[in-house]
């Protein structure tokens, strides 16, 4: 079982993906975080001393293509 606690958000590697964006043609308009569904049981998030009910679990980007 992996524990929640210990993922780094480094481990997403935003600066390749990124890049990656920027050389298929597109840049980034907006990055997003949808917040924590209500119903998160406690035990999955993680400890957070600036804001308990974020994390990144998901992030959404919006891409515009370069002309």
């Amino acid at each position: 079982m992996v524990d929640h606690h210990d993922q780094p958000t480094a481990g997403l590697h935003l600066s390749a993906m990124s890049e990656s964006f920027t050389a298929a043609g597109f840049r980034i308009s907006a990055i997003s975080e949808p917040p924590v569904a209500p119903d998160t049981p406690p035990e999955l998030l993680p400890t957070s001393e600036l804001d308990p009910t974020r994390f990144i679990g998901f992030i959404f980007f919006a891409l515009e293509a370069v002309a």
